[in-house]
């Protein structure tokens, strides 16, 4: 895995997390809009759960990405503004 592959990897979570974070938006969004209606309160709460699992799977993912290609390239995963 070069370099330039390593260096895209931040940058690809960070959107995937704000992509998250606006979908759990979303979801509370729609919690506070649905009135009172029991289907509409499920179907923002299940968005809201959705988004929390998709939370938890990013951070494991990177996690191992960044054991991954510590252990076998020796490299790690830039992060946006960090060091080089």
């Amino acid at each position: 895995m070069g370099e330039g592959t390593s260096r895209l990897v931040g940058p690809m979570f960070a959107a995937a997390a704000v992509a998250v974070i606006l979908y759990f938006l979303f979801g509370a969004f729609f919690y506070l809009r649905s009135a009172g209606d029991k289907e509409e309160i499920q179907n923002a709460r299940n968005m809201m759960t959705h988004a929390i699992v998709g939370f938890i799977l990013l951070i494991f993912a990177f996690l191992i990405l960044q054991f991954l290609l510590y252990s076998l390239f020796g490299q790690q995963i830039p992060f946006i503004g960090g060091e080089k």
